[in-house]
């Protein structure tokens, strides 16, 4: 049977109504104008009078009074002196059942649409105006945003040495002291847990508690089970362990310490501190430190002697410790072997294999297995070390395992290199040159391509390696300091894809990381994995 034309359209109706989109509806009968009003149900307080012509039928109800003139011509509707209470419009509901004598209008009306629906449906298939359109539920920005700043107090203008967020992405925690030192340190320092809240944050990131120590802190280290856990390393070799939900009003509970230099501990500058677990079942951790007389050792707590019992401190003992050996030094063309200072450590929490990555100052980047590891109370006489990689021209700056593989790492360093390593091999996957000297690096949580690299001029690198052109140059570039600060650390943080935390001479600042960078790809973990496995 052959179709119907659609009625024709009035030429003198408003513009919108001949731009193809919206469509003036044919002329209704009477009784199809009772059966659309059929749809009102019992409970509606007010049902407005249809005025105007019956070609846009307009069924408004409103909660309570109506306190407004509706004004309706062709398919017009103007709303004039509303109350100053919003007037809220709903819709009838529609009934499960047609009335039987509505039931032939409301059949008829059905008849008389469907040629002009079908109509308009056919024109909508063909149109291309939507082609390779997304539809974003958020607006996108493509710069790096700041969002907040540490305010500042007598121990947080001092410069930002590390930065750490625990486990549930709720706190961070940042530690200050002074830089660069040779000698014993006779400064006061500390670590300012601050919490974060995207909602109430504003320009100002408020300290939660503070944890004042008689050191310099160079590194701290949130629990990877136990979010109210952090350990921090102190510059004269000390260890401290602090509770932070059991702390007072802005002053935290320690529970655990070391001595200054204590027999078998380390005799110079810890550079950095991380957890390990003790066993296959990660029931139980242990802290892992590295320093700069060159000997990476791990810890445990012994039983606290409890004087009373508000005062428990847990005594903070070394229990098994290695030499970390430089390889060849060239030094004045001629080739020294000798222990160098650790600059950078990264472990990987995932696994219980016991591999760590180790930094040096000398530019070795190494392979340690800390369960080679010899008693503290005995002399090393075993090496730890599994595998040497190609070394960097300068001090190693940053070690950074991925967090989406437990064979790949990141290295940086003061000769202007930003290098990928797979752990089986010693060649580099990849390695970028850098014109300013690369001091910090983190890697994306949500991004397996995606890395951040501080400077020394205060600049933010964002690399991303799923394209060719961020093989080789970054994607993104941010001078985040007027003065040209250097950048000690950043931290992305590991619930919220946007936030990145970026410490240093300037203090502890929060930033919104760009869309593009921030937001996971389909698909994107196996590519990575497949770039791994290709490279090489």
């Amino acid at each position: 049977m052959q179709r119907r034309a659609p009625p024709p359209v009035n030429r003198n109706a408003p513009d919108n109504h001949r731009s193809g989109i919206v469509q003036q509806l044919p002329t209704l009968p009477a009784d199809t104008i009772g059966a659309a009003a059929a749809f009102q149900t019992a409970d509606t307080n007010r049902l407005i009078d249809i005025l105007g012509k019956p070609s846009a039928v307009r069924l408004a109800h409103f909660n309570g009074q109506f306190n407004g003139n509706i004004l309706q011509r062709d398919a017009e509707i103007v709303t004039q002196s509303c109350s100053e209470k919003a007037c809220q419009a709903q819709y009838p509901a529609v009934p499960h059942t047609v009335d039987p004598k509505h039931r032939r209008p409301l059949a008829k009306f059905l008849r008389l649409m469907e040629d002009a629906v079908m109509e308009q449906l056919e024109l909508n298939m063909i149109c291309d105006t939507e082609k390779n359109y997304d539809v974003e539920l958020e607006f996108k920005t493509d710069s790096l945003d700041f969002l907040a700043s540490l305010d500042r107090n007598h121990l947080s203008v001092q410069c930002c040495t590390s930065l750490c967020w625990n486990s549930a992405g709720s706190l961070l925690a940042a530690s200050f002291g002074e830089k660069g030192h040779d000698t014993f340190c006779d400064h006061k320092g500390g670590v300012i847990v601050s919490k974060t809240n995207r909602i109430t944050m504003k320009s100002e990131l408020r300290s939660y508690i503070t944890c004042e120590t008689d050191t310099c802190i160079s590194s701290t280290a949130f629990h990877p089970r136990r979010p109210n856990l952090l350990a921090a390393a102190g510059c004269n070799g000390q260890i401290f362990l602090w509770d932070i939900v059991a702390a007072t009003p802005a002053t935290a509970n320690l529970i655990g310490a070391s001595g200054m230099r204590i027999a078998g501990g380390h005799s110079e500058l810890i550079s950095c501190i991380r957890w390990i677990p003790m066993d296959i079942k990660k029931r139980t951790f242990m802290i892992l430190t590295g320093a700069c007389d060159g000997r990476l050792m791990t810890w445990i707590n012994q039983t606290a002697q409890k004087q009373s019992s508000s005062t428990a401190v847990a005594n903070i003992v070394p229990r098994r410790h290695t030499t970390v050996e430089s390889g060849a030094i060239q030094t004045h063309n001629q080739e020294n072997t000798g222990n160098c200072g650790v600059s950078s450590l990264s472990t990987q929490s995932q696994t219980d294999d016991g591999y760590c990555i180790v930094g040096t100052d000398t530019g070795a980047v190494l392979l340690c297995n800390t369960q080679r590891f010899t008693d503290a109370k005995l002399p090393i006489t075993v090496t730890a070390t599994a595998l040497n990689f190609v070394r960097h021209l300068g001090p190693v700056t940053c070690v950074t395992f991925s967090p989406f593989s437990t064979k790949c790492f990141a290295t940086t360093s003061l000769d202007g290199r930003l290098k990928i390593f797979q752990t089986t091999t010693s060649r580099p996957l990849l390695e970028v040159a850098i014109l300013e000297q690369p001091t910090s690096c983190a890697w994306s949580p949500f991004r397996p391509f995606v890395l951040a690299v501080g400077t020394i001029t205060g600049t933010i690198l964002f690399f991303d390696f799923i394209s060719l052109n961020g093989r080789s140059a970054p994607v993104k570039k941010a001078a985040i300091s007027e003065n040209q600060e250097e950048i000690s650390c950043l931290a992305f943080n590991i619930k919220d894809e946007e936030l990145l935390a970026v410490g240093g001479k300037n203090g502890v600042q929060l930033w919104k990381v760009p869309d593009a960078l921030a937001k996971p790809i389909f698909d994107e973990i196996k590519d990575f994995q497949s770039f791994i496995q290709s490279e090489y």
